[in-house]
């Protein structure tokens, strides 16, 4: 048999769909040693979104389905729900790079891959009440990479109270596998839960407006430091 380098075969299965992707990894315990490989996955996510290829639209409602992008018209497929919560005891809280960011309760989270069915049940992070506060928190969850330590990340947001207390922020680690608690959110700059539920990962940053004035709140995923950015003029 011809000798084929490893360059030229990772080059050809990184333009691969998921699906057969994962399937030749049962090939020879090379060709699975490449595909689990950080960089090629990182190289296969960067030639997904470049050619457009290999995106899907997620589908919640009783059930969860996957739709192909390049194809609305095409029949939806259900995909497995791994988990012994039903659909619609669960919330969507965001994707990035086909990791679903799921809610499970008020202060549960789970990182799923319906891809290779794999998820991962994040620890409950604790909080710190304000002294004198009594009542339910508001808690937000959203999930993005940071490219400079080549790691996901999940952001929790909690807010006691309209505008009166600032903001707990957390943020969770997949490779360290932990919470660690970084710099507020002041309170003006509030993130009610109905624009916390629309929150954008774009340029390494999760976005969400903000109330009352409706400017957009910025968290850099490498710096875990947020910043306020002036809404679009109307």
């Amino acid at each position: 048999m011809a000798y084929i380098p490893t360059g030229l075969i990772s080059n050809i299965l990184s333009w691969l769909p998921v699906k057969p992707l994962l399937r030749f990894r049962c090939v020879s315990k090379p060709w699975r040693d490449l595909i689990d490989d950080r960089h090629f996955i990182r190289s296969h996510i960067n030639r997904s979104f470049e050619s457009k290829n290999n995106l899907s639209v997620i589908l919640w409602y009783d059930d969860i389905y996957s739709l192909p992008f390049d194809s609305l018209n095409d029949a939806v497929t259900e995909l497995d729900w791994p988990f012994k919560y039903s659909v619609d005891k669960t919330y969507f809280l965001g994707c990035c790079d086909g990791l679903v960011c799921l809610g499970i309760g008020d202060e549960n989270a789970v990182i799923w891959n319906p891809a290779t069915r794999k998820y991962r049940k994040l620890p409950v992070a604790p909080i710190e009440y304000p002294q004198g506060y009594v009542g339910e928190p508001e808690i937000l969850f959203a999930i993005g990479y940071d490219s400079v330590t080549d790691d996901y990340k999940v952001v929790k947001v909690t807010s006691c109270g309209f505008s009166k207390y600032d903001s707990e922020v957390r943020v969770y680690s997949m490779k360290l596998d932990s919470w660690r608690r970084v710099e507020d959110i002041p309170r003006q700059h509030y993130i009610r839960r109905g624009y916390g539920r629309l929150n954008v990962f774009v340029c390494g940053s999760l976005h969400w407006m903000v109330s009352p004035e409706h400017s957009i709140v910025a968290f850099d995923m490498a710096a875990e430091e947020h910043r306020l950015l002036p809404g679009p003029e109307c």
